[in-house]
């Protein structure tokens, strides 16, 4: 037998682990990635022969593609382990959505400082220049947003 086939005994222990809920996701994407790679069953394969969901096969795999340093890094910015979850059964969209998440980020701080400043009344011509450059980038997002 190849070295880069599993062997019957490897390959049921792998299932095994897959199974386990201990298991980080990204360590069970790269056990998806591994089992297909060495085995060269697609996705449906896998399903049948894991008796798991090929749906879940798909967001496994996506957190293989995801990566460690990608996942640590939307956790410390502030998305939930579910969240993150859901953006994985969901698409395969995630630069966009950490981009988006990070934007998020961003709208929520600059709401927050800007905020203590709604009520002043003296602003100089040049900061109320400004406020509607401001106002009209958020309009134009808005815009692109809604279509």
């Amino acid at each position: 037998m190849e070295n880069d086939v599993l062997t019957n005994d490897l390959l049921f222990n792998l299932i095994q682990d897959f199974k386990k809920k201990e298991i980080s996701p990204i360590i069970k994407g790269k056990i998806i990635k591994m089992l297909a790679d060495n085995t060269g069953m697609s996705i449906n394969a896998l399903s049948r022969e894991m008796n798991i969901p090929k749906t879940t096969i798909h967001t496994y795999a996506r957190y293989e593609k995801l990566g460690q340093e990608n996942y640590d890094n939307m956790r410390k910015e502030g998305w939930e382990v579910s969240d993150i979850h859901n953006l994985m059964k969901s698409s395969g969209y995630v630069r966009s959505a950490i981009k988006n998440k990070k934007i998020d980020v961003l709208l929520d701080k600059a709401k927050a400082e800007l905020s203590t400043y709604v009520h002043e009344k003296n602003y100089s011509p040049y900061t109320a220049e400004k406020i509607r450059e401001l106002q009209n980038v958020l309009n134009r997002i808005l815009m692109r947003v809604e279509q």
